[in-house]
């Protein structure tokens, strides 16, 4: 096959058509914030309503001021609509309207929307669409009923109660993290129902619709396929091992550290619900910054990892990592494929890992050492807050609201490509890919 290259086309290609969708999306939600009627006191400046634009549309949910202290109903309510439309992304709320408006979607929309949602084909497009709404809205309908019933006098009373049931659910299941609370959710750590009921939105809208979906028709006794799909095994047996595997993590790196004083039970709950919030959610139920070197390191591994490709998470995604370490295992045993589950990994697959792991790495250290030359800040809060933003995780040291504008304006940055992808980011300034019809003499450098 020829080498494929990028170019630059007139026509809007998909991974253009996803980054200014949510380039459109931020921007309303900056004019909206900035608003009086969105905050108690005064307005938000245009830096600080552009970050937390960002961070609700991109489902990160770092925040440079208190969202239950500052934002107003409206605002409250304009931060949920944007981190459920970011949730669901924007091409996805769109299509859903205009197939409810009886409007065809046409054969250009059709190949935009299939690249963002991750299907890998046209086909049953309008039946996958009305799914993915209908899911979500029952899942967060069932998940703000629990967390209402759950949540004890935390929550609230009356009307409040039934919106913080309803914020809290949705930004469970959309990964984004944002709570109307300045602890987080640490005063839930007396109801485990509550905080095992957000657990469970953020695992389900890490794992990813398609996914979602396979397992569903499975537990009704209808699959289509005998077993699993490659995508499907590859995500759910290594989100399995990084729920189970950070809970020991952080068991054993914490127990004199951060969960220090507590009991045995309340030290499994805090260390699988650490384990669970740092792949993408952001929710914490307790701060950061008591995190050993250990726990820190294992929290940065967490958040750069993410959640599933198709997912409301973010990160290089869990399949991105499975994929890379399966090739270096090849390469070490001598082998050139990649097989898994009797299929074999085609090597286009195989470099776009590898460029997306690497992409991911060179943004994650280039935006450390950016923040660091324009702050005075410890280097391990200026990695954790990067790695935070990049991951679209939330978790953070209290470092976004000490930066300068300059340092928010990068945390920016590094969310939206966090959350659009960095390939799709690359592919939508340059146009796409083009084959190109001849091919250069090969000559092979040494490496390592």
């Amino acid at each position: 096959m020829s080498p494929l290259v990028l170019h630059s086309r007139r026509r809007l290609t998909p991974p253009a058509a996803v980054a200014l969708g949510f380039l459109a999306l931020i921007a309303a939600g900056t004019l909206l914030l900035s608003l009086p009627f969105c905050s108690w006191h005064g307005h938000l400046g245009l830096v600080d309503a552009l970050f937390t634009a960002t961070s609700a549309a991109c489902v990160t949910g770092l925040t440079v001021v208190d969202t239950g202290s500052h934002f107003s109903p409206a605002g409250k309510l304009v931060l949920l609509l944007l981190f459920q439309i970011g949730g669901l992304g924007i091409l996805t709320v769109s299509s859903v309207f205009a197939l409810l408006a009886r409007r065809d979607l046409g054969m250009g929309h059709r190949f935009t929307l299939s690249e963002d949602l991750r299907t890998g084909g046209i086909h049953g497009l309008r039946r996958l669409l009305l799914g993915v709404v209908s899911f979500t809205l029952l899942i967060e309908g069932l998940g703000a009923l629990l967390l209402h019933l759950s949540a004890g006098p935390g929550l609230g009373a009356g009307r409040h109660r039934a919106f913080a049931a309803v914020f809290h659910s949705v930004s469970a299941f959309c990964n984004a993290g944002f709570s109307l609370y300045p602890d987080s959710l640490a005063r839930f750590l007396e109801r485990p129902l509550a905080l095992l009921s957000v657990a469970l939105l953020v695992m389900l809208g890490g794992l990813g619709f398609l996914l979602s979906f396979e397992i569903l028709g499975r537990l009704r006794r209808r699959p289509r396929r005998r077993h699993f799909s490659v995508q499907g095994r590859i995500v759910l047996v290594g989100s399995l091992v990084l729920w189970l595997g950070g809970t020991l993590l952080f068991l054993w790196t914490e127990r004199n550290g951060a969960l220090a004083q507590q009991s045995p039970g309340r030290q499994l709950l805090m260390a699988f619900f650490q384990s669970v919030t740092c792949r993408t959610a952001g929710f914490d139920v307790f701060a950061q910054g008591l995190l050993s070197p250990a726990g820190t390191l294992g929290s940065l591994l967490l958040m750069f990892i993410g959640a599933a490709p198709g997912s409301t998470g973010g990160g290089v995604k869990v399949s991105t990592v499975i994929l890379v370490l399966l090739l270096l295992r090849g390469y070490f045993a001598g082998r050139i494929r990649v097989d898994v589950a009797g299929r074999s990994i085609p090597d286009t697959v195989l470099r776009e890992a590898l460029a997306v792991m690497s992409a991911g790495l060179v943004m994650v250290v280039l935006g450390t050492l950016l923040i660091l030359l324009t702050a005075h800040v410890a280097l391990d809060r200026a990695a954790f807050e990067v790695v935070s933003a990049f991951g679209t995780v939330g978790l953070g040291v209290g470092l976004s609201a000490e930066l300068g504008p300059a340092g928010k304006l990068l945390l920016v940055v590094i969310m939206f490509c966090g959350r659009v992808g960095l390939l799709t980011v690359a592919l939508g300034l340059a146009g796409g890919w083009r084959e190109r019809h001849f091919q250069l003499p090969p000559e092979a450098p040494m490496v390592g």
